[in-house]
């Protein structure tokens, strides 16, 4: 039996309705409407909508069909505040004669029914472009996701749509420049109702490709899961590139949504959009203009100077029967945009403004032509002033045994928690004098106790002194000085995270706040893409910074830059694009000058040091990372490249060290703890390395650097079967790791397979001919098979890429040796067959020549 089925069959509208969903939920009422996908239930004042796809248990009544309003007929009572609105309204109506009930006649949004919008759905074929490219593994793996999805959606099968969503997720990072694997991806976690990563992944598929279908999912998505402010940005961009008649419920939906919001400033450019394309297609037809005005009508109903204005145009279009001129139009959106901004109702949408950015790609000085948009990053180990914490609590330490050295704490909530000073980091004050009635305050971390007949659950794992709080409420402050409130905002929230009652935080916050808001009102907070002046440089050049493009962010802070010396975040802003473009000393620069004005910004700190980095030099970047830890020792990301400069210094015990802290601060940073097993395998402490990797597996079982990690270690091991079989694992995940590609080979030429290897290494080079290991591994594969000449070659030009490695010196003398008794046998085996007489023939040049080769391959 069916049971979805027979509720379709059975049911009709008014009848009451319970159902229990698949994930353990209740909902009921009457029915609304129903058809064979979805049901709609009006419980009070309550609407509520699913999928049949999501019923477990339904219980319906059958016996009675009530009589009760559908939604655009509940009635509304509104609270005594409301009333006294409508009041108002009414009253204003009443004495200017105006009748917008009667004006926005035929403009129905309470007519939809969301059950009847539609998302649009997966696209099976691949595009043109990508199947013209050798990607024969990938367009495999393609076919092999969309017959699996066929079988989760026969059974219906949640799991199963999550892993297949993952697996395109893969596909997309190795093939970038298409955001079909990411729209297809976030169709599948909508069938598994994951609707925060959907919306996500139709967002990364859009700045790919800027397809309407891409951000129309988006804000469908976003609908479901009930993000309202997502919903508008994305249905906003969404009408800048759709004509809203040709979807005129999801037109409602969006003016509902910036009515509500009262986002003027969204749905203005939308409309502005909206009525541009009304007379590319419509001409002079009357009906469809006014839908569009009646739009604006209703949207800025409750604002009487600005309905006004709509109120005029509209009356004009109703007595005169006609639609009015084009120049009109222009003057009514000019003088609903003015009337906006003097009514401070034009306040700018940073998040839409990023979207319609990328949608509009951002023009370059030649302004015919659009610059593409790469996809926004943030987290490229390049810090940028953003929101960082990492869950530290605020707690007080009660008591201590200091014969045994440890002691005890609790957090804000009066839980408990036992501590070793082992964890204890830096200086944290005199712990031996804490006693019940004068406590110390700290920072902590706990994890569950491992302990047995603990007196506690909780163990801390790391402990802070609260002094890193008084830091960033410094940085704050310097941030203040600057007018740079946005960043001074950040950082108070980074406190606040930590400690929600700090009583500076809390105090400072909302006085910074207005001063923001006081100071956008005078000099705007919207992007102008033509600055004027040095603000709308500036604020351009931080927009670029954010969508990636370095180079165009770099021009505008130095035309920004006049009045700009006492701002030390935009000379790290610049310093950040100088370092995406690897103009290093520039960033520099950049980050003294900026380290000079504000000498907390570890920020900078933490910029310049992977400058340092880059340029190989670890001991400056290490010192760097350390003032980072110092202002900010919660800081992970310094912890993490604090490691890296240790290992490059083949320094690995402190590389493991910084490790471990970065891993106490996030035990789940899985990268992390496969970089932990490197230093490990540097060690050739290969048993621990392999807990490490073993541990990433068991959490993230086709991470393909780690798969490709355990290989290695295998193959330190001598154990070359299993080996091979991890690296090929590797390569499913990551068939362009060229890494990955020469250890096959190496492997293949341990186990005596050459000719094999030999195949894996072209294919390595097509990928990458410039990579001197790559040129390294092809002449030790040759070097396996005997073929000393064609290893030689290759060592010489890996030695051209990369001169003076003594690894690839020695072999190359190694093979030169080899060559040597090849070379001496073929010149004896000619001298002998010089003095036969035999020689007269071509038959017989041809018998010399068959025998040379018979003494080159026995030699």
């Amino acid at each position: 039996m069916n049971i979805i089925s027979v509720l379709t069959s059975k049911a009709k509208k008014n009848m009451h309705l319970q159902i229990t969903l698949t994930n353990g939920n209740i909902i009921c009422g009457n029915i609304i409407d129903i058809d064979e996908t979805s049901v709609l239930i009006l419980d009070k004042e309550k609407l509520a909508a699913t999928s049949l796809n999501m019923v477990g248990a339904w219980q319906l009544d059958l016996n009675e069909e009530l009589d009760i309003a559908t939604p655009e007929e509940v009635n509304f009572v509104p609270d005594e505040k409301d009333v006294e609105d409508l009041d108002i309204i009414e009253n204003i109506e009443e004495i200017g004669e105006i009748d917008v009930a009667g004006l926005l006649d035929g403009f129905e949004p309470n007519s939809v029914i969301f059950s009847n919008i539609i998302p649009n759905k997966h696209v099976t074929k691949l595009p043109e472009s990508f199947l013209e490219m050798e990607c024969s593994s990938d367009r495999g793996k393609w076919d092999s996701i969309f017959s699996r999805y066929q079988n989760a959606l026969k059974n219906n099968d949640q799991e199963l749509f999550e892993s297949l969503s993952d697996e395109l997720i893969t596909m997309g990072d190795r093939n970038p420049k298409y955001g079909i694997f990411y729209f297809n991806s976030a169709c599948f976690k909508l069938k598994s109702y994951d609707y925060p990563a959907a919306g996500k992944l139709f967002e990364r598929a859009f700045r790919i490709d800027k397809k309407s279908d891409y951000i129309y999912n988006a804000a469908y998505t976003y609908l479901l899961e009930g993000n309202n402010p997502k919903a508008l940005v994305n249905l906003g961009a969404y009408f800048c590139m759709e004509y809203p008649l040709t979807d005129k419920n999801m037109w409602y939906k969006f003016c509902d949504l910036a009515k509500d919001a009262k986002d003027y400033y969204v749905f203005s450019i939308a409309l502005n959009e909206a009525l541009n394309k009304y007379y590319q297609l419509e001409g002079e037809k009357i009906d469809p203009l006014k839908f569009l005005i009646q739009s604006a009508l209703y949207v800025f109903k409750d604002t009487k100077v600005i309905r006004d204005i709509i109120v005029d145009i509209l009356t004009s279009i109703e007595n005169n029967g006609e639609a009015p001129s084009y120049e009109m139009i222009d003057h009514f959106i000019d003088d609903l945009n003015d009337s906006m901004d003097e009514n401070g109702l034009s306040n700018a949408n940073d998040d839409f403004d990023l979207v319609f950015a990328i949608l509009n790609g951002l023009c370059a000085e030649d302004e015919t032509e659009l610059v593409p948009v790469p996809e926004i990053k943030v987290n490229d180990d390049i810090p940028v002033i953003e929101r960082y914490t990492t869950g530290l609590k605020k707690g007080y330490v009660y008591r201590v045994i200091p014969p045994y050295r440890y002691g005890f704490l609790k957090d804000d909530d009066g839980i408990n928690c036992h501590f070793k000073y082992d964890v204890v980091f830096d200086d944290v004050g005199f712990l031996d004098s804490t006693t019940e009635y004068n406590q110390l305050p700290l920072l902590f971390k706990s994890i569950p106790s491992t302990l047995e007949d603990a007196s506690t659950d909780e163990t801390a794992q790391v402990i802070f002194s609260v002094k890193l709080l008084d830091n960033m409420i410094n940085l704050a402050r310097n941030f203040a000085k600057e007018r740079e409130y946005p960043h001074a905002i950040v950082e108070l929230d980074n406190v606040l995270d930590y400690d929600p009652d700090n009583p500076e935080a809390k105090s400072l916050k909302p006085r910074w706040e207005g001063l923001y808001e006081k100071k956008n009102r005078v000099e705007s907070d919207k992007i102008n893409f033509q600055p004027k002046n040095e603000l709308e440089w500036k604020q351009k050049g931080n927009l670029l910074l954010k969508l990636g493009m370095y180079e165009e962010s770099i021009d505008a802070f130095n035309k920004a830059f006049t009045n700009m010396s006492n701002s030390s975040s935009s000379l790290h802003g610049q310093g950040i694009a100088y370092l995406k473009t690897k103009r290093y000393e520039e960033a520099i620069v950049c980050f003294d000058k900026a380290l000079e004005m504000n000498s907390l910004h570890y920020h900078a700190n933490h910029a310049r040091g992977i400058v340092y980095q880059r340029q190989g030099d670890y001991v400056h970047a290490l010192a760097d990372f350390n003032k980072v830890i110092k202002v900010r020792p919660d800081h992970k990301d310094a912890w993490k490249q604090k490691a890296f400069s240790h290992s490059q210094l083949k320094q690995y015990e402190k590389a493991i060290d910084a490790y471990n802290m970065a891993l106490d601060l996030d035990p789940e940073d899985w990268v992390t703890l496969s970089n932990k097993s490197a230093a490990f395998i540097k060690q050739d402490k290969l048993f621990d390395a392999m807990k490490c990797i073993d541990k990433v597996l068991s959490y993230l079982p086709e991470h393909a650097d780690s798969l490709f990690t355990k290989g290695y270690i295998f193959q330190k091991e001598n154990r070359l079967e299993d080996a091979l079989e991890y690296i090929e694992k590797s390569l499913e995940y990551d068939p362009g790791n060229v890494k990955a590609l020469s250890k096959k080979a190496f492997v293949l030429a341990r186990m005596g397979k050459p000719e094999i290897a030999i195949d894996v290494m072209k294919n390595a080079l097509k990928l990458n001919m410039g990579n001197a290991k790559t040129w390294y591994y092809k002449g030790v594969v040759h070097h396996y098979a005997g073929d000393y000449e064609k290893a030689i070659e290759a060592y010489q030009e890996s030695l051209y890429i990369n001169p003076g490695v003594a690894r690839v010196m020695g072999c190359k003398e190694r093979a030169e040796k080899e060559l040597e008794p090849s070379m001496k046998s073929i010149q004896e085996a000619s001298d002998s067959l010089e003095h036969e007489d035999n020689l007269s023939s071509n038959e017989d040049v041809e018998d010399l020549i068959s025998k040379l080769n018979g003494k080159f391959s026995t030699s």
